[in-house]
């Protein structure tokens, strides 16, 4: 991927985690042993490794590296499960924190050798860090395979921004599958030198082209107090802050600005952004979060503008924030249905979301609910089973484990609904720090044996509609993705309770 040029200060201090480095201007490290210890190896070796695959948005990163990863001396199943992955991923919460170099220090507490470890990063393609460890052990950039052209970063050459005619505050709804009107061109600004084509948005006619002064004017300037302290922050993610306003005709909306990227992330979130509106403005469904507009004037933080959810996020509300009362049993099914509903709507269109986690299901004023957060969607044809990806995006304890390793299909979606199924059954969220995460707490429970485990807040449980959404939880869990039920099974099953 090409990036700009930072120079690197000592070997003894870390990257932060928004540099980018021009390995051309490292020196690299001596040729190792390939017969010696991993564990052994010098740290500031460990390091510009990790210079390689820490940093967040590359196409191939620790991720990646960690899904190839077996268990070995004959089992070839992976041997990082969501939790451990989450404890590495934790590292970029410390102060020069490595998610590397905690997976190759857990790693070689096995005896791991060097050559094992550039055995693994030539299976992962990592030729430039294989061959950093041993000299000529891959080939070079220039007879590396290279990505086919749907699966190139494209850099942008310059801003642009044509405007569009504005539309009402309210806009209209489009019908599933409706094709959009005009096509709007956005790309992320970059320092780079080299140029691609700008990201093209298709934006249904019912979807507004906004200023950014106004989007500013009713966030209160984007204020980032929290709402319970009078503020407008409603909650934050990797690519964006997103702020409660209300429009000139009283509708109250939700505005996501996305932050200013880095040359790292350019690529990727210039293709979250134009994949968030294409989806949202080509189909509408009661399950699917409304958008409204977006805005792409200020070349720095575009934005995207949704219809306000009363109620916050699933996650938020299993958790009582903010004093909400808990969530229903009833509640909790017509939730796990309408989630159901909306995901399979994607998959009838060819899309598989790839990110479906409870932070990322909204609830309206009647708690109906409305997935949201589209940036990671993939177009699937039908015909195809699955497709691969080189990049692996997305929250460890929801990834099918083929997800690990980027292939990508509809039943992804299945295994990470089957995560959100037991959020909801049990009111505990799907990773918490020293706990098991909720997926292999789950499998060591039996369905017969799950009442003592639901979730008080949510009144008194029936045991036969417990004990069914926890079958049915189990079923979209299988290790192996053809043993899941497609989605379309899983929303017949849940209407059936």
């Amino acid at each position: 991927m090409p990036r700009n040029i930072t120079t690197m200060g000592s070997l003894t201090k870390m990257p932060a985690k928004e540099e980018v480095f021009d390995h051309q201007e490292t020196m690299p490290p001596p040729p190792l042993d390939p017969k010696m210890y991993i564990r052994k190896m010098q740290y500031t070796t460990l390091k510009m490794v990790a210079m390689e695959l820490d940093p967040p948005g590359q196409l191939k990163g620790w991720k990646d590296l960690a899904s190839l990863i077996t268990k070995g001396h004959g089992n070839n199943q992976p041997r990082y499960n969501v939790t451990k992955m989450n404890m590495f991923e934790m590292e970029y919460m410390k102060r020069d924190g490595s998610p590397t170099i905690a997976l190759l220090q857990d790693w070689g507490t096995q005896n791991t050798t060097v050559q094992e470890l550039v055995e693994v990063l030539l299976q992962g393609e990592f030729y430039r860090v294989a061959n950093m460890l041993i000299p000529g052990s891959a080939p070079t950039e220039d007879t590396a395979p290279q990505l086919s052209l749907s699966e190139q970063p494209t850099l942008p050459q310059q801003p642009v921004s044509p405007r569009t005619p504005t539309q009402s505050d309210w806009p209209g709804e489009t019908r599933p599958g409706q094709e959009s009107s005009y096509v709007v061109e956005y790309q992320f600004p970059s320092n780079s030198s080299s140029a691609e084509a700008p990201v093209q948005v298709s934006s249904g006619g019912g979807v507004q082209d906004f200023r950014y002064t106004e989007l500013q004017r009713i966030t209160n300037s984007f204020n980032d107090f929290p709402l319970s302290k009078q503020g407008n922050k409603l909650g934050e993610g990797a690519f964006g802050t997103v702020y409660k306003g209300t429009l000139t005709s009283g509708t109250v909306v939700a505005v996501k600005r996305l932050k200013k990227p880095t040359d790292q992330m350019t690529q990727h979130a210039s293709k979250a952004f134009t994949q968030e509106v294409n989806v949202l403005s080509r189909f509408s469904h009661e399950n699917l979060v409304p958008l409204i507009g977006y805005s792409i004037d200020n070349f720095q933080h575009p934005c995207l503008v949704y219809l306000y959810m009363e109620n916050g996020s699933l996650q938020d509300r299993l958790a009582c924030k903010d004093g909400k009362p808990p969530l229903t049993w009833l509640a909790r099914l017509a939730i796990a249905q309408g989630t159901a509903a909306g995901v399979c709507h994607l998959h009838e269109h060819e899309y598989v979301h790839r990110d479906i986690k409870s932070a990322n299901i909204l609830l309206d004023r009647n708690n109906t609910a409305k997935v949201g957060d589209f940036g990671l969607v993939r177009v699937v044809p039908s015909e195809a089973t699955s497709q691969q990806t080189t990049t692996v995006f997305g929250t460890s304890v929801y990834m099918a484990p083929e997800a690990m390793r980027g292939e990508v299909s509809p039943k992804i979606d299945t295994y990470s609904f089957g995560v959100v199924l037991l959020e909801l059954i049990t009111g505990r969220p799907g990773w918490k720090e020293n706990e098991k995460d909720l997926v292999s707490w789950a499998e060591d429970v039996e369905a017969e044996d799950i009442l003592p485990h639901v979730d008080p807040q949510a009144g008194e449980s029936t045991p036969t509609l417990v004990t069914a959404l926890f079958t049915l939880s189990t079923q979209c869990l299988e290790y192996k993705k053809r043993d899941r039920p497609e989605m379309v099974t899983v929303k017949k099953n849940l209407d059936c309770i």
